[in-house]
């Protein structure tokens, strides 16, 4: 037998099946079978949702800059707009504005989070960056850079915190983020 054929068999249906497979896993759920018409997945729409939130975060930090407003002030305001919606948090203590960090990252597709560092007085982690793939190549997203977006995203969560009564703290190192949690008797 020709060893062409032995080989070129089991090939070809190795790449038939593969692109059965793909086309198993990749056949979009047609809405009133229209072609443009396809219906989102939970994750798909998830994903969509958190591409949503991120671009609108980079509108919201270019409009106010264009208008000649200060984007520190602006993103004080709209945390103080939210400070409420983690009143369920203070029940746990430090342990509680983590946890919620944690479950908002979570959002993000291949979010990682790691506890470094933990006291009833102290919390530090580090987390991916996840959000910085929606970033073009100049780190750049509707005229807003990665560092302001952080920036921030950082304002937004230091108010929280300090809602609560605690600081927060976050620095860039290697690719991670470094986020340190401190309990303060002061509350806002």
């Amino acid at each position: 037998m020709n060893i062409k054929k032995i080989i070129g068999v089991p090939a070809a249906i190795m790449f038939l099946s593969g692109i059965v497979f793909m086309q198993a896993q990749s056949k979009p759920n047609l809405v009133q079978g229209k072609s443009y018409l396809i219906q989102l997945d939970c994750a798909r729409k998830l994903n969509r949702a958190v591409y949503q939130t991120v671009t609108q975060w980079c509108k919201d930090i270019s409009f106010v800059r264009s208008s000649g407003k200060n984007v520190d002030e602006y993103v004080k305001y709209i945390s103080k707009l939210s400070t409420s919606s983690w009143d369920v948090t203070k029940k746990f203590g430090i342990r509680g504005f983590v946890a919620g960090l944690y479950a908002n990252g979570q959002l993000y597709e291949n979010y990682l989070f790691e506890v470094l560092e933990e006291s009833d007085d102290l919390i530090k982690v580090r987390a991916n960056r996840p959000y910085a793939l929606y970033f073009e190549d100049n780190l750049t997203l509707f005229g807003v850079k990665i560092d302001e977006y952080e920036r921030c995203r950082r304002i937004f969560n230091q108010e929280i915190a300090a809602y609560l009564g605690y600081s927060y703290s976050e620095k860039i190192e290697a690719g991670w983020n470094i986020i340190t949690v401190t309990h303060t008797s002061e509350k806002k």
